[in-house]
């Protein structure tokens, strides 16, 4: 074998070799992308879900009833803090949702959380109406977690 032959050889292999580090980049790069979408998404349900428990204060549920023209009754306070309450759990289950859809949880984590999801609006009949009610009302009625919820909804009706 020539000089000139080993060359040619070496030239292909460093061309293979750059093609494969190139498509290895581009998975990676890929994969980074899904998870700072994941982690950009969980903390936004985070923010979400730590606004609404914090906004369910008594004190603070009262204030936005009086200063949107009505009386802040007992009824009334619960009522907004219930309202506050699913609206955490709703936060929560899209986030769950988002990442078994993307890829970032496992089919087994995934339908452990359904499960709890199912359980919860069997056993909480207003918290299964607000379900209802949130699916229904939603301007992303179309989307594939409206479908889920429309499905785990279907799954935990009454008999």
């Amino acid at each position: 074998m020539t000089l000139s032959d080993f060359a040619s050889i070496a030239t292909v292999v460093s061309g293979v070799a750059v093609l494969i580090s190139l498509i290895y980049l581009s998975l990676q790069t890929r994969q980074n992308t899904r998870h700072t979408r994941a982690l950009l998404w969980q903390g936004a349900a985070e923010r979400g879900v730590s606004l609404s428990l914090a906004l369910a204060d008594e004190n603070l549920a009262a204030a936005f009833i009086k200063q949107n023209g009505q009386t802040p009754t007992p009824d009334a306070i619960a009522e907004r803090q219930f309202s506050l309450q699913c609206t955490a759990l709703y936060i929560q289950y899209d986030d769950m949702f988002t990442q078994w859809d993307d890829g970032l949880v496992s089919k087994e984590q995934f339908l452990r959380s359904r499960a709890s999801m199912v359980r919860t609006l069997e056993a909480y009949p207003a918290t299964r109406e607000f379900f209802v009610r949130r699916v229904t009302a939603s301007a992303t009625s179309e989307s594939r977690f409206a479908a889920f919820l429309r499905d785990v909804i279907a799954e935990t009706a009454p008999h």
